[in-house]
């Protein structure tokens, strides 16, 4: 049995199953953690910013936290999408657990293996977001735009994974800010869903 609904041009397309329906739902009533983790990761960038000489096990574990509970939540904000684009996105959050994982074991290991690590999971994760972007119905632009910025980021750090701790510090901050502003909008988008879904 489906449930047809017409959404105005909303990516949530009509005949869309029951289960499907409350798969939806679900991930509607989380949008608030797209608040916390995205609030969260905006401070975390901050304090990188800000404290001029971090260490770089605190560079690790602060990045480390923020790519393993911002991967959880985009898995989790994954299906609040159709079912035909939901792939993209956990690939993504699964990248950001993996990558997450890597920095947090290896918290004092070298500069060199968490730039490494960020570096290759931001162009795998733009990559996917790029490809995410051109089939999305609505809001192309920004996404558009998120994914170039995880691209260019990922390649600098790649191609220049030497960096003194201080810039490491500085550039995984813009990272986390930029990032977390990101969560933040997906948190938002989830709650329209969710109204959009009461009906």
């Amino acid at each position: 049995m489906s449930a047809s609904y017409p959404r105005g041009g909303s990516e949530w397309e009509p005949d869309t199953s029951m289960s499907e329906l409350g798969v939806l739902e679900d991930a509607a009533r989380s949008w608030w953690l797209g608040l916390v983790v995205g609030l969260l990761s905006v401070a975390g960038g901050v304090v990188l910013i800000v404290w001029t000489k971090p260490t770089l096990t605190v560079v690790a574990v602060l990045v480390g936290i923020e790519l393993l509970i911002g991967g959880v939540f985009l898995i989790i904000a994954a299906f609040g999408r159709p079912a035909g684009s939901r792939s993209g996105a956990v690939l993504a959050g699964a990248l950001a657990v993996i990558a997450g994982l890597i920095v947090v074991r290896h918290p004092s290991g070298s500069v060199l293996v968490v730039a490494l690590a960020v570096g290759i999971y931001l162009i795998l994760a733009g990559v996917l977001r790029l490809v995410g972007a051109v089939e999305a119905s609505r809001g192309r632009g920004w996404l558009l735009l998120g994914a170039l910025f995880d691209l260019a980021l990922g390649i600098v750090i790649v191609a220049w994974p030497k960096f003194g701790i201080t810039t490491l510090a500085i550039v995984l901050g813009i990272v986390l800010i930029v990032r977390g502003l990101g969560l933040v909008l997906i948190g938002f988008a989830l709650r329209a869903a969710g109204r959009e879904l009461a009906p």
